[in-house]
């Protein structure tokens, strides 16, 4: 992410599970090019957002404000992070999904993270989750799990949340849910299934 006049970057471990592999960590990238280490992580980390209202970005497990000061989420240090999206009715909270399908909402001035859901739990998925893509829009947060099917299973997901309850719109596998608030906050989902790609829109 390019933010306070440097360019962020953090490493991936492609690991099964949120607690295994080592060497990754938090990257500062300036206009020379010249690549530094600033944080230690360890972890899979896919989330990214720009948080208007308070004006800082939020990369992996690190929030970090305009002048490039860095706060470390300790709770969510050791989650898998996939998606960071908009709270639905506080500009000082979002929520944070992880490849587990655990669902948090995350307090912007304390960092402190809440637990919502276990969604493998809330949707009984049997077979190894990999929750994707996450976005708000149009009054509801839609989140995808790219579980892969077998013939005749159904733990793939996309699936809809209104604050209140969650709603599934497809059992098939998606990987990614993204909108343009410009762009007439049409929301768009990618996913396949045995035959074909797939993409929805929300529009």
């Amino acid at each position: 992410m390019a933010w306070a006049d440097r360019l962020w970057a953090v490493t991936y471990l492609s690991t099964p599970g949120p607690h295994s592999g080592s060497g990754t960590g938090l990257y500062v990238i300036d206009e020379t090019l010249k690549a530094e280490k600033l944080q230690v992580s360890n972890g899979t980390y896919a989330n990214r957002m720009l948080h208007a209202s308070s004006n800082r970005i939020i990369i992996g497990p690190y929030v970090i404000d305009i002048h490039g000061n860095i706060k470390v989420i300790k709770e969510l240090e050791g989650q898998r992070l996939t998606s960071t999206m908009k709270h639905l009715n506080d500009d000082g909270r979002v929520y944070m999904l992880t490849m587990e399908g655990q669902f948090y909402e995350l307090d912007m001035d304390t960092l402190k993270a809440r637990k919502l859901y276990n969604l493998v739990k809330e949707w009984s998925i049997n077979k190894q989750p990999h929750f994707k893509g996450g976005y708000t829009n149009q009054n509801r947060v839609v989140v995808a799990n790219n579980t892969y099917p077998e013939p005749g299973d159904r733990n793939g997901k996309l699936a809809e949340w209104d604050g209140r309850s969650w709603r599934i719109l497809e059992n098939k596998p998606f990987m990614e849910v993204a909108s343009r608030y410009e762009f007439d906050n049409v929301m768009f989902a990618t996913g396949w299934d045995d035959s074909s790609a797939i993409l929805k829109a929300l529009i």
